[in-house]
């Protein structure tokens, strides 16, 4: 549990120096849930790098309600 929580706090610092590199050492973890995070982590940081608008857009057909 340790692990994947500091996969994610290191996926909150986006593209600071050594992060990934410190991210991809964990992608062959024993833990399906740290592997896990390190990719979201990863794919975070280089979203952040794109210098893209959103992240991880929600489609409009799951945020209406059924009526």
């Amino acid at each position: 549990m340790v692990r994947h929580e500091a996969a994610e706090a290191l996926g909150s610092l986006g593209d600071e120096d050594g992060v990934e590199d410190v991210l991809k050492r964990f992608l062959n973890d024993s833990e399906q849930v740290v592997r896990e995070s390190v990719i979201v982590a990863l794919d975070m940081a280089e979203f952040e790098r794109s210098g893209e608008t959103e992240y991880a857009l929600i489609p409009e057909a799951a945020t209406t309600t059924a009526a």
